[in-house]
């Protein structure tokens, strides 16, 4: 598995001029390893994004677990309860189908 990267071409600042760091929400489907190293580095001030949302296909997903010990809102997607498979990244659009961006009941933060 490969590291992922965040880059900016300009600092993020806010309307006062003082810097703001990246916003991320972060896809998982298992441990959340590459989660943890985000959420570790964020913490260390090594990483200029915090990470404000996670989203995962897998209930059981260890990687919701560890959102919620860092108290970041973790949620559980049910494909199941898509009327469709998820568009390809190539053909999304704004209209896809609204039934797969809700989470599933008590999936919420805890």
């Amino acid at each position: 598995m490969h590291d992922a990267v965040l880059t900016a071409t300009e600092p993020q600042v806010d309307c006062a001029g003082e810097p703001r760091r990246l916003r991320v929400g972060v896809l998982i489907s298992g441990s959340g390893t590459n989660l943890q190293a985000l959420i570790d580095r964020s913490a260390a001030g090594t990483l200029d994004a915090e990470v404000v949302v996670v989203i995962s296909n897998k209930e059981a997903a260890y990687g919701l677990e560890r959102a919620r010990r860092a108290q970041i809102p973790a949620v559980w997607i049910d494909p199941a309860t898509c009327a469709s498979p998820a568009p390809s990244p190539r053909r999304s659009s704004p209209s896809a189908d609204a039934s797969c961006s809700r989470a599933a009941p008590g999936s919420g933060p805890r």
